[in-house]
């Protein structure tokens, strides 16, 4: 068994696609610590219109947010770390070690497991915080104003959730039967295609939408075709891309 990782920052608008909410309010609420930031900046350097400005503009974008977004409290991503673990096995190991030319041999990817860490702002609270900053800059009180803006950066809220990827791991199984096409290595292949072909099974089970029946009809060709791709292998490739290319779409958000 070998697992790799990869860690990256995601696209808030990418994984707000698929909620009911406007798809700009992951924008919105990174437009909200902005013009917080330049008034705290404001605040520190005592000027009071450009401060005021900006906390004006925060507040605007509030209630924007608060008018579109539902009940209270309303929660927007700004920020999404996703690090993923792939785990490629069956791995032949000699004399205890693994070889690069082995990986390329009987292995795939059998999982694809995802920790997502999303930063969200509690809008609501900020809207708190930031009539708390509009008052005291009503007196003058600079030092009051700028806590209360500190208190909008720490209105984020971080929550952390681990869960399985079969649509990245349908992708990443194909990719790797892909290049092992490429290689001339035909039989290598099968061992991929299987595991996305599983992937793909478990993805239709996980999220019985409009996808699953094209994912579960996708799952029935793969299986077939790893049975013979070592023999009848003229047109794997446009085949595995025919495959990609929904899998690709769907790992985008994209459900056409």
């Amino acid at each position: 068994m070998y697992r790799t990782l990869f860690a990256a920052v995601i696209s808030t608008a990418a994984l707000w696609a698929q909620s009911d909410l406007p798809k700009d309010l992951p924008n919105m609420a990174a437009g909200v610590l902005e013009q917080t930031a330049l008034a705290k900046q404001a605040v520190s350097a005592h000027d009071k219109t450009a401060a005021v400005d900006h906390i004006k503009m925060a507040q605007m974008i509030v209630a924007d947010i608060q008018k579109r977004g539902g009940p209270a409290p309303i929660l927007v991503p700004v920020r999404v770390e996703i690090e993923t673990t792939s785990t490629y096995t069956p791995v032949k190991h000699r004399n205890g070690e693994m070889t690069a030319s082995r990986m390329k041999k009987n292995t795939s990817i059998r999982d694809v497991d995802a920790d997502t860490t999303t930063s969200n702002l509690n809008v609501t609270a900020a809207a708190d915080h930031l009539a708390a900053a509009q008052t005291a800059m009503e007196h003058d009180d600079f030092v009051v104003a700028g806590t209360a803006l500190s208190g909008v950066t720490d209105s984020i809220v971080t929550t952390q959730s681990e869960e399985g990827m079969p649509l990245l791991m349908a992708k990443q199984n194909l990719d790797l039967a892909r290049a092992r096409i490429l290689e001339g290595k035909y039989k290598d292949a099968a061992v991929p295609l299987r595991s996305a072909a599983e992937a793909l099974d478990h993805y239709a089970q996980q999220f019985p939408g409009p996808n699953a029946e094209k994912a579960e009809s996708m799952r029935v060709e793969i299986d077939a075709y790893a049975a013979k791709v070592a023999h009848q292998h003229d047109d794997a490739l446009m085949l595995i891309d025919s495959w990609l290319d929904p899998v690709n779409r769907w790992n985008s958000g994209n459900a056409k």
